[in-house]
């Protein structure tokens, strides 16, 4: 049970990071700032 709870986690995590990856790219050419703060968040 507790790895397949660790492997939805895992998964759902994946799936936010990649749409915080789309996200932020798009914004990064407004505001500088988002880049620098994604690269903090993906080094977390």
């Amino acid at each position: 049970m507790p790895f397949i709870n660790f492997s939805s986690s895992s998964f759902m995590w994946s799936g936010y990071r990649l749409l915080a990856i789309f996200f932020l790219t798009e914004l990064c050419e407004i505001n500088p700032l988002i880049n620098i703060i994604y690269f903090i968040l993906y080094f977390i």
